[in-house]
């Protein structure tokens, strides 16, 4: 059976197209538009000028995009926060914000994210899907007719990285935008992206008059790494320039989120760092102030380690009351625990992730939890291996696996697939990927005989 497809989700030149091939005449794709993007309407059979046949024949073929409201929650503001539950089942969440110039919506464009800022809480489960256009207009339609006032700004900002849904983010603002729909102006539209750099030159060509929004939150590579896992990919310095080409190129100017974290990026020399990096661009910097975050590191504790530390990726226990801290300076992970009590971390041991054997320098990469979250995974950018750890039920301590060899490769970057049935270690410097897998059972590590060949690889993400 073939399955229905969003009707809310077409342009009206991609509605015509449609229309066209069932033999209908060109007005009607105009009407139906009306129906679907001006006058809100959630059921076709709601589209009283049009023929029952043609009806019949959209419901057997389409529908309307519709999110049921699960939970409402208004804030003494007038703000109002929606948990909108999508017809797959999968939720997201949509704010209204009321201001003296008019309402303004913050949409999600995905049900969660990949992009892993260590500080943002839709991000933790990852990304189940992306959203099409007509359910991210669906979000503003359902939100407008819940108020019973006229939505006349959005922000992009809500869960998901809207140019990691690039196409469907563009499709829904022709809707959106559309003089035969609400007609919301480009100009009071902003768009968010945690820096996507390849996606920014992308939608610099389209030449929109939207805002673009960079969620910066530090003014350098070393702290904005250990927030945001997409600057390995595209630095800041790349970043930047992105940014200033998107300039150039639209004659926009742009706008920076910056959230304040106590004791991470918070600092004179940050500010400092800031003002150099955005100097001479007019750019607008709007300082935010991080709300908190279940298992957050910084909501109420700044861990302070040893002096030689410099600390780069964090890695989280499933059940929050562990935290793997990598220190990339020196050879090893700092397992600290979480007390619930008084928010304070405490470090409990220091993991090398070089074998004792081993002499020379070394810079510890990166760390990663198994599935169940008993083992870790440890590994450093000088040596061929990987390391394993195990909690130990009775002390509470990690006790040492194994080193198993990476086959040539010194791992900068490591994952598991989606299932965590396969593990990968990288390099950008080596243009291969070595595929393994993990027996939690046994907690040894085995190789598939298979290696990817690739270009120069950057990090290792799954679809």
């Amino acid at each position: 059976m073939e399955q229905k497809r969003c009707i809310s989700s077409l342009t009206l030149e991609q509605l015509a197209a449609e229309l066209k091939a069932l033999g209908q005449p060109g007005f009607r794709a105009k009407q139906i538009f009306h129906w679907v993007h001006q006058k809100l309407v959630t059921e076709f059979s709601a589209m009283t000028d049009q023929p029952k046949t043609l009806l019949a024949t959209l419901e057997e073929h389409f529908y309307i995009a519709a999110p049921q409201i699960e939970r409402r929650q208004e804030a003494k503001d007038g703000t109002v926060k929606y948990l909108l539950r999508m017809a797959d089942g999968n939720c997201i969440e949509t704010v209204v914000m009321r201001y003296h110039y008019g309402n303004t919506v913050c949409v999600s464009t995905q049900v969660g994210c990949r992009m892993g800022c260590r500080f943002c809480a839709s991000t933790q489960a990852g990304r189940v899907r992306n959203l099409e256009a007509g359910e991210i207009c669906s979000e503003i339609y359902t939100a407008q007719k819940d108020i019973g006032e006229r939505i006349s700004h959005i922000v992009l900002m809500g869960i998901g990285e809207p140019l990691d849904n690039f196409d469907e983010v563009m499709r829904f603002l022709e809707n959106i935008t559309s003089p035969e729909g609400v007609n919301i102006g480009m100009r009071n539209i902003s768009l968010s992206t945690c820096g996507l750099v390849p996606k920014i030159d992308q939608l610099a060509e389209k030449k929109l008059q939207l805002t673009l929004s960079v969620s910066l939150h530090a003014p350098n590579n070393e702290i904005r790494s250990g927030m945001m896992p997409v600057n390995d990919a595209y630095p800041v310095e790349q970043l930047m320039q992105a940014v200033r080409r998107y300039q150039d190129t639209t004659g926009r100017r742009v706008s920076f989120e910056y959230s304040m974290v106590r004791g991470v990026n918070d600092s004179d020399a940050c500010a400092k760092q800031l003002a150099n990096l955005i100097r001479g661009m007019g750019a607008h910097v709007n300082l935010i102030p991080i709300n908190p975050v279940d298992g957050s590191l910084t909501q109420t504790d700044c861990y302070r380690g040893r002096e030689y530390d410099e600390p780069r990726h964090v890695s989280i226990h499933p059940n929050n009351r562990f935290v793997y801290l990598i220190n990339e300076k020196g050879n090893s992970m700092t397992y600290l625990s979480f007390d619930e009590k008084n928010g304070k971390l405490k470090a409990l041991q220091v993991l090398p992730t070089l074998p004792d054997t081993y002499t020379g320098e070394g810079q510890a990469s990166a760390s990663l939890l198994s599935k169940n979250g008993e083992i870790l995974i440890g590994s450093n950018r000088i040596h061929e291996s990987i390391v394993l750890y195990r909690i130990d039920q009775n002390t509470g301590y990690m006790k040492e696996l194994g080193y198993y060899p990476t086959l040539g490769l010194t791992p900068r970057f490591i994952s598991f697939n989606r299932d965590y049935s396969l593990f990968y270690a990288a390099n950008e410097d080596s243009d291969t990927i070595v595929e393994m897998r993990l027996c939690e059972e046994t907690g040894r590590m085995e190789y598939t005989g298979r290696i990817i060949h690739t270009e120069s690889p950057v990090c290792i993400t799954f679809r």
